[in-house]
């Protein structure tokens, strides 16, 4: 049963959506629940349901707007957090350290002044910027995608608290994944750099080598932990208390 106000034919959605809202009502086979338009691209819960304050007080719709905030926690949680996700973060983060490992001694050549340095060098710049501009690229719009996810995973999951229906978008295994992976790259990062400047660079490396690929290797891994405290952060407020309705006690 619809729930719709009397001022207005069209139901009021919770939050502003992503996009620009339409400028008429949407035809029934148009709205989030049509099959083969999945409920977390709409940006809003079904038409059914209109509740009168995220996470306060719900019309008799709440159930239906319950299951359909489960369905589109599930599908962003579930791609937000994929491993093939987490994986490409690190195939970039790796060739942006290749990269900075290649600029490093063409620049060093260069500055040699002879032919050889001269061809050398270039010959590894071009060989850098080929491995890094695509990885920076690429990593770009990685996180500019996160920061969609993150944006509609929150405005979803501000809607309600739903305890009961938490197994069904937890994804303990992709975030274990993200978390164990990005601790291991910024502590790598962290301590070469440290080392670097306490004691100098270890091995064959130099110091502007040592201490860059640190700093890279710091700087992902900490937006690796970032991303997965963001979404812990949502499990955490599921399993919490629920929020007081605003402007009073409850009716």
């Amino acid at each position: 049963m619809s729930v719709r106000t009397p001022s207005s034919p069209c139901p009021a959605p919770p939050f502003p959506p992503l996009s620009p809202p339409p400028s008429a009502c949407p035809a029934p086979e148009d709205g989030p629940d049509a099959p083969g338009v999945p409920a977390a691209r709409s940006g809003r819960p079904p038409a059914d349901v209109a509740p009168t304050e995220p996470g306060t007080a719900f019309g008799p719709g709440r159930e239906a707007l319950r299951a359909a905030r489960s369905r589109a926690l599930a599908e962003l949680a579930g791609h937000h957090l994929a491993e093939r996700r987490t994986l490409l973060l690190w195939l970039g983060t790796a060739l942006l350290v290749v990269g900075w490992l290649l600029a490093v001694p063409g620049v060093g050549y260069l500055a040699d002044g002879d032919v050889f340095g001269a061809a050398a060098g270039g010959g590894c710049l071009l060989l850098a910027g080929a491995l890094a501009a695509p990885s920076a690229l690429a990593l770009g719009q990685a996180a500019r995608e996160d920061l969609r996810a993150r944006a509609e995973l929150r405005r979803w999951a501000l809607l309600d608290r739903d305890p009961d229906r938490r197994a069904h978008w937890y994804v303990p295994r992709q975030a274990r994944l993200l978390v164990l992976s990005a601790l291991a790259v910024c502590g790598g990062g962290l301590a070469l750099g440290l080392t670097a400047a306490l004691s100098g660079p270890p091995g064959v490396l130099s110091f502007p080598a040592a201490l860059g690929l640190g700093a890279v290797l710091a700087v992902m891994g900490g937006a690796g932990l970032l991303k997965a405290a963001d979404f812990y952060r949502l499990v955490i407020r599921e399993l919490g208390p629920p929020a007081r309705p605003r402007g009073g006690a409850h009716r």
